[in-house]
């Protein structure tokens, strides 16, 4: 029987000059080689390390979510009645994958923080390259004295934006992949296929700003007299990726994978389209349509291009549907404002001269008269919808459509947030193959128009039969505020939210719903309301590679694992960091498999987690002896 004594370093325990031995990794190497008998089996005897007071930071204690929108009023128990449009958006601390595990002092995990939230809050006033400086940021908080103190989140909108006109060419979404149409870079895309053929196309250097935001269409260029087919269509629509084929006129459409196509008012038009908000001609009339849910027509909670019915009583200037062939008040130009949840359309002539197609605000012009139901008003803006991009469409010969102009965020660089994961939760969801998580915005009782009653609106006050959208006042949306969510939330989705776990990490383990408040001066701000722990709750094994055992870890599936011992959290003078000592009452034998002497001359040593990663939590000097004895 053997004793090996084995150690980073032969200096005294000074960790300012042994650190660069590696504490968590060295090899020794013996002046004599050494002879390990047949038949034998080793053991840790005991192992002494110095263990820093840094964060185990992994999946297991880092995610958390996010929320910006109202507030939900007290009593209510469920999202899916709340009149509300925000739902809560997940990340996690820095850019751990899989089951990797990061060491982190205060300072360094305020910065993991910061890029986690910045990954995660995705509303436009408040995403923005990582290159420049952030909207979101998380600083150490620190008492008078200097002590650590927790953390503090803090969240600045920036609602600059500018009227551009177009300068690159728009996104191709025609969904035959049509290429009978020419683009002119600025904003103008004219039918050249004769006699018919199909243009779909998207702007999408930048999203139209939600603050108040403009975009307008020229729509001159359309040569539509009585009677003629001279279809055309302007809107505005989230960033969709292609469909998987189907069959029919299914083949390459860009749309939400749950868009149903073959139900709503996209029956009367071209099939392979897919807005969010759209005004279009249909014979000599002038249509709107809206994306929504219809119980009544599709059971199924799919989503529908449903009609808008913006005449009627309730509209004073358009009290029957509109000729557009006919075109009496000579309209050249359809305008369209995203003002946080409120989007109004109007109709404007060559002299600019606008007149209000639609608007939730109708409904509060009625006053006591008539008011518009559900369907003839549009939907609130929802935040799988923050980032819309203008979209037209053409399908007759020589007809042209014109892009005159989109408001856009100056903080925003050119193609900055198209298809950008990182900025749009929408986007995230379809790279994810998750879109079927923004359900939980399209199963509330406002989105759909059809199986509840048609004057249930969206109210923060739950069900009811008064509309209350939101707007925006500055950079700052109208009675929005920021939360934190680190555990597990009934009320803002048990299944959405069960894997929250960063309570602790981020010293929210008396409130693990944490609010900013609403902000009146342009920043929303939230601190821990506990001082986190400058431990690790994340054990580590012993590790000796270059000898012949084998061990089996199960957890990353390994039958071939050099892993001998196991060192708890805490040592046995139950320490969890700084010089810890560790000694099991009873040793561990592993057997060497080997039917006959081997020689060695050095010792590999590892101290890593149970995903056999090294742990860079170590400093100064590591000491592990083993135990050799031949087996009998």
């Amino acid at each position: 029987m053997s004793l090996i004594v084995t150690s980073n370093v032969s200096l005294n325990d000074k960790p300012e000059t042994s650190e660069v031995f590696k504490p968590y990794s060295y090899s020794n190497t013996l002046l004599n080689t050494m002879k390990v008998p047949a038949n034998s089996s080793i053991a840790v005897q005991s192992c002494k390390i110095n263990k820093s007071g840094m964060y185990s930071v992994k999946k297991d204690n880092s995610q958390f979510a996010l929320f910006y929108g109202e507030d939900v009023v007290a009593g209510e128990t469920d999202m899916n009645t709340a009149g509300i449009t925000s739902t809560p958006t997940f990340g996690n601390v820095g850019n751990i994958t899989g089951e990797q595990v990061i060491e982190r002092t205060p300072n360094s995990l305020a910065s993991d923080i910061t890029v986690g939230l910045s990954k995660s809050i995705y509303h436009p006033t408040l995403t923005q390259p990582q290159t420049v400086s952030q909207s979101v940021a998380a600083v150490v908080s620190r008492t008078a004295d200097g002590d650590f103190d927790g953390y503090g989140l803090a969240f600045t909108p920036v609602a600059n934006k500018t009227a551009t006109v177009p300068s690159q060419a728009c996104r191709n979404i025609t969904w035959n992949a049509g290429t009978g149409f020419t683009d002119d870079d600025a904003g103008t895309v004219l039918i050249t296929g004769n006699p018919r053929a199909l243009c779909t196309v998207q702007y999408t250097e930048g999203c139209v700003a939600n603050t108040g935001g403009e975009v307008i269409f020229d729509i001159t260029g359309v040569d539509g007299g009585v009677g003629t087919v001279h279809p055309w269509r302007v809107g505005l629509s989230r960033f969709n990726k292609q469909r998987e084929p189907t069959s029919g006129l299914d083949i390459g459409i860009y749309a939400p994978e749950a868009y149903n196509w073959k139900e709503g008012i996209a029956t009367k038009w071209k099939r392979g389209e897919f807005y969010d908000i759209v005004v279009f001609r249909q014979g000599d009339d002038l249509f709107v349509a809206q994306s929504c849910i219809d119980g009544s027509e599709d059971p199924y909670g799919n989503i529908l291009q449903k009609e808008l019915v913006y005449y009627g009583a309730h509209n004073t200037d358009f009290a029957t549907q509109y000729d557009i062939a006919t075109n009496a008040d000579a309209y050249t130009q359809v305008k369209f404002t995203i003002s946080n949840e409120i989007v109004e359309i109007h109709m404007g002539t060559a002299a600019n001269a606008f007149t209000l197609l639609t608007s939730w605000t109708q409904y509060a012009a009625a006053g006591g008269g008539d008011k518009p139901n559900k369907n003839e008003i549009p939907l609130p803006i929802s935040c799988e919808k923050w980032y819309l991009y203008p979209m037209m469409g053409l399908s007759t010969y020589n007809d042209a459509l014109t892009l005159d102009s989109v408001s856009t965020y100056d903080h925003h660089p050119a193609n900055f947030s198209q298809d950008n994961g990182d900025c749009d939760w929408w986007c995230h969801l379809q790279q994810q193959g998750l879109e079927t998580w923004a359900s939980d915005i399209t199963d509330r009782y406002w989105y759909n128009v059809g199986d509840f009653p048609n004057t249930y609106y969206k109210n923060a006050d739950g069900v009811g039969d008064t509309p209350a959208y939101k707007g925006y006042a500055g950079a700052i949306m109208e009675d929005y505020r920021v939360k934190i969510l680190t555990a597990p939330s009934e009320l803002y989705g048990g299944y959405y939210t069960q894997p929250l776990n960063s309570m602790y990490l981020l010293g929210f383990d008396a409130n693990s719903v944490a609010s900013s408040g609403v902000s009146a001066v342009g920043v929303f701000t939230i601190a821990s309301n506990s001082v986190p722990k400058l431990v690790s709750n994340t054990s580590l094994f012993i590790r000796l590679n270059n000898f012949t055992q084998q061990s089996i870890n199960a957890k990353q599936g390994s039958l071939n694992s050099k892993i001998l011992a196991h060192l708890p959290r805490f040592d046995n003078a139950g320490n969890e960091t700084g010089g810890l000592f560790f000694e099991p009452p009873s040793r561990v034998y592993i057997d060497l498999n080997n039917p006959n002497e081997f020689y060695i001359n050095t010792l590999d040593v590892d101290i890593c987690y149970d995903n056999e990663q090294l742990c860079t939590a170590l400093t100064g000097k590591t000491i592990v002896c083993f135990h050799l004895k031949q087996n009998k």
